[in-house]
């Protein structure tokens, strides 16, 4: 019986990996893209972007946005202002961490983290999620989109056990995807405002449900009275 050369095996697995984790990585740009678009209040006069890079998202967010307030602690400032002049957005960068916002509490209208919060030490992860809820406005959302593996799990714990949110949504199909888990959905801080969307009304489309109808994933709601 003839061997099989490794080589080539490995180099096809290895390209196939790579084929894969490119497929995912742009599944998930629409994801977050979807939710940065749709989720954003309309209106919202200060959205906060935590852990911003070189503004790689300021391209979703909706058009009638007020300021950005960008808080990174090594953002590529001069990448990110190019980004701003070409998304259009109205850019407040302020040099930072999330553990300790320099912002107003109850003050701003959406608060966005993607690949933020699982860099952020474990031990110190909480008062992230704390500082988030701190500069929300009642009834305004956290929108989130993170990492589960490695050193990054733990995340979504924090975010469903903070008892400053009303209630916490995630897709339950990245949740448990093998091998690459995210936690991909929003939470509510607790209290209403005039910003947060009525879901009681009979023309609201939830965008969770948008997006996993056409992506087959499942959503996990936990609320808290």
């Amino acid at each position: 019986m003839a061997s099989v050369p490794v080589l080539p095996v490995v180099v096809t697995l290895g390209l196939s990996f790579m084929a894969y984790r490119a497929a995912v990585y742009a599944r998930i740009q629409y994801i977050t893209a979807a939710l940065l678009g749709n989720r954003t209040p309309r209106g919202a006069q200060r959205v906060l972007e935590i852990g911003v890079g070189g503004g790689k998202n300021l391209y979703y967010y909706p058009k009638d946005m007020g300021t950005l307030v960008a808080v990174d602690p090594a953002a590529n400032e001069e990448l990110l202002m190019r980004s701003a002049v070409a998304a259009n957005v109205i850019l407040d960068y302020r040099k930072g961490r999330a553990e300790d916002l320099d912002i107003a509490s109850n003050s701003i209208d959406a608060v966005i983290s993607t690949y933020t919060l699982g860099c952020i030490p474990l031990a110190t992860r909480g008062m992230a999620v704390a500082e988030i809820a701190r500069v929300l406005k009642p009834g305004a959302p956290f929108i989130y989109v993170e990492m589960l593996r490695g050193a990054c799990a733990g995340t979504l714990e924090l975010i469903e056990k903070s008892p400053d949110f009303s209630s916490v949504e995630c897709d339950e199909g990245w949740k448990t995807m093998f091998n690459d888990p995210h936690a991909i959905g929003f939470a509510t801080k607790r209290g209403v405002t005039s910003k947060a969307k009525d879901t009681s009304d009979p023309d609201f489309v939830d965008d969770m449900d948008v997006l996993e109808g056409k992506l087959g994933k499942r959503k996990s709601n936990k609320s808290r009275k």
